[in-house]
């Protein structure tokens, strides 16, 4: 699944890093619960990179919701709390935090 989207040191160009998630295939009709969280967990993503970060931490807090221990939500909205402004992105936000060290 989607998780970021970031510059690391030395890129020209920032790149989208994903979580692999263990357990069953995505496609088995049985796990709703799972299906859910990962399609809330894209679009909170994609919420975040394009600056929604409102919506973005709902569907995040839902995320957490279904896995309270998903550390990749809490690291979002970690960055959200320190680097927003209350429900906004920085003001020159542009789709990606830039990392400092690899």
């Amino acid at each position: 699944r989607k998780v970021d989207r970031v510059m690391v040191v030395g890129a020209s160009w920032p790149m989208i890093l994903y979580a692999y998630d263990e357990g069953e295939d995505e496609g088995n009709d049985a796990l709703a619960k799972k299906n859910r969280f990962s399609q809330e967990f894209d679009n909170a993503v994609d919420k975040y990179i394009a600056g929604e970060w409102k919506d973005a931490k709902k569907l995040l807090f839902s995320c957490l919701g279904a896995r309270n221990n998903d550390i990749a939500a809490t690291k979002l909205i970690d960055f959200m709390a320190s680097a927003g402004r209350g429900d906004s992105p920085p003001d020159q936000w542009e789709g990606f935090r830039q990392l400092t060290s690899k």
